[in-house]
């Protein structure tokens, strides 16, 4: 959001801006004690209740506390800027174009509402009639809009949807990054509070302690007194801690990735342990483990046999189908591919490769990297069409027995694996010992019903599916074939 002056202007960090002594509110908390330099960056958490609105309204002067001894200083010509939960800083019953202009000048009201979202027409209505997220919205924007030494945030990602959330983290980071603004933050998105703040305040039994680290305050590591932040002579260090998260290298291990796995999963089954954004990035974060760990386990397994074996003509061939938007020598697959029937309808819907080896092993080999060495056909079925492709192996001659069996193989698996309606191949070799038949041009082309008609199903020519009398009859298998799902 634009200002009309740095944040801080003047302030040398360290500066004392706030400070305030006996700070009590009858049955919250008493004697509370602290103090606010320019730079400090400080949230306020705890759960609902704890007393951490009636600090701010304090701190703020919005509210007098019960102890009549209550003592609160501000640095002169310090400028602070507080937006409550309630009414986010603005005045019920006045139009927030009339407060904005009040606070900012017209011309940068108008551009502050214009980038908060809220539309034209509703400039001028009271800040009670908007919705709570639109309020937020100008309420946020307005208030950041204005420069200011010291801002006080009360709960400033209530009411706002995950993409103004990060906009306005994304603000604050560079206000704070770019000036000595000091800032408090009472809030539950314990992201936000990680990201902009290096110390907690929290009331615990009616008083206020104090962490190092919102890290430090989420694994309950002891508290201390919120006077030795500005102690110069207090040695915070026994407060601080490694932090048990995995570095990018730990994680590269299956057992780095499992361990976080779980204590996500872990996070994840308890209700009260995490944010909105927290629960969306843990999610997120659990299915990019996910997906490396098939990688890891992919890598250290034995990779699984192609689905099929076939014998033709005396040869034994593999096949296996393959993902259609990997070229030849792409590497392998980072996905398993669903068997066809349960795959979306596309216009490159299914691929299969087939390979004349009797090695099982070569023949994983060369399905799983797509590089084969060793003869094979390519079968691709596009709208229902299958094409198939003999592929050329550089320096080396296919004989027509093996070229007969691959085509064969691939025609039967066409069918009866990636449902095609018919199958063609463009070759100017003579192909009339398999199964194909010559339609002219160099296409050979056999269809559904001439294949169920050549493997023996009865009134396949007729227009049925391989039917009679309502029943669908075979009377014998055409060759030596043999399929065998591996």
């Amino acid at each position: 959001m634009p200002s009309q002056q740095l944040d801080g202007a003047g302030l040398r960090a360290g500066e004392v801006l706030l400070r305030a002594e006996r700070l009590c509110l009858a049955d919250t908390f008493g004697g509370v004690t602290v103090q606010i330099a320019a730079g400090d960056r400080v949230a306020v958490l705890g759960p609902s209740g704890s007393g951490t609105s009636g600090l701010l309204a304090l701190l703020t002067g919005e509210l007098r506390g019960d102890d009549q001894e209550q003592r609160l200083w501000y640095a002169p010509s310090m400028q602070l800027v507080s937006v409550d939960q309630r009414t986010r800083g603005l005045e019920p019953g006045v139009a927030v174009i009339e407060q904005g202009s009040a606070r900012l000048g017209h011309e940068l009201a108008r551009h502050v509402l214009a980038t908060s979202g809220l539309p034209y027409p509703m400039w001028s209505r009271s800040p009670d009639t908007l919705t709570p997220r639109e309020r937020a919205r100008v309420g946020m924007a307005i208030a950041l809009a204005r420069p200011c030494d010291l801002l006080v945030l009360e709960e400033p990602t209530a009411d706002l949807d995950l993409v103004s959330v990060e906009e306005l983290e994304r603000d604050l980071s560079r206000r704070l990054s770019a000036s000595n603004l000091a800032l408090i933050l009472a809030t539950h998105d314990r992201v936000l509070a990680r990201n902009l703040t290096d110390r907690v305040w929290s009331i615990v039994d009616g008083s206020l302690v104090a962490h190092s680290s919102v890290p430090a305050y989420l694994r309950g590591d002891d508290a201390v007194a919120p006077d030795m932040f500005w102690d110069e002579t207090a040695d915070l260090e026994p407060a601080r801690h490694e932090t048990a998260d995995s570095s990018d290298d730990d994680a590269t291990t299956r057992e780095a990735l499992e361990a976080e796995r779980v204590r996500l999963h872990e996070l994840l089954t308890d209700p009260l342990a995490l944010g909105e954004r927290e629960l969306e990035r843990a999610r997120q974060r659990v299915e990019e483990i996910e997906a490396s760990l098939m990688t890891v386990y992919d890598a250290s397994f034995t990779p699984a046999a192609p689905r099929y074996r076939l014998l033709e003509g005396g040869l034994t061939l593999y096949a296996d189908l393959v993902d259609p938007s990997q070229e030849h020598g792409a590497g392998p697959e980072t996905r398993p591919v669903p068997e066809p029937e349960t795959r979306p309808e596309s216009r490159l819907a299914h691929r299969l490769m087939v390979v004349a080896t009797d090695d099982e092993q070569a023949a994983t080999t060369a399905v799983r990297l797509q590089e084969p060495t060793v003869p094979w056909l390519d079968v691709r079925v596009v709208d229902g069409i299958a094409h198939l492709r003999i592929a050329d192996l550089p320096g080396s001659c296919l004989l027509p027995g093996t070229v007969t069996a691959l085509v064969n193989a691939g025609v039967y698996l066409a069918f009866t694996v990636l449902g095609a309606r018919s199958t063609q191949l463009f070759s100017h070799e003579d192909l009339s010992t398999t199964s194909l038949r010559d339609v002219g041009g160099g296409w050979w082309r056999l269809t559904l019903p001439q294949f169920l008609t050549s493997e023996g199903w009865h009134g396949a020519g007729r227009g049925g599916f391989g039917t009679s009398g309502g029943r669908r009859t075979r009377a014998s298998r055409r060759g030596p074939r043999k399929a065998e799902t591996t």
